[in-house]
């Protein structure tokens, strides 16, 4: 088998290993949408909404920012709500 061939493999395998994990994670985002959204999550969609690039999370002594730097293009897109950053959520969960 050709090392091209055996690329392709690979490559199919992982796309339809990403596919099933999304497709098991996407009941949990649908049902995500409606529950209220918690402090820490709101302080990173606050985040994400102002591009913030700060060290830690705004007034929190923990918690990392990283969230907030991938959340502020789907923001951006979408506008603040609870699907943007529960969306930013999912997509992690699935990389």
């Amino acid at each position: 088998m050709t090392s091209a061939r055996m690329f392709r493999k690979e490559l199919v395998g992982l796309l339809l290993l990403t596919a099933l994990g999304a497709a098991l994670r996407l009941p949990f985002l649908i049902e995500s949408v409606f529950i209220p959204v918690d402090g820490d999550t709101a302080i990173i969609g606050l985040m994400a909404k102002h591009g913030a690039w700060t060290g830690t999370m705004w007034g929190q002594p923990y918690g990392s920012p990283v969230e907030s730097w991938f959340a502020r293009p789907i923001v951006e897109f979408l506008g603040a709500s609870r699907l943007s950053i529960r969306l930013t959520y999912f997509l992690l969960s699935v990389a």
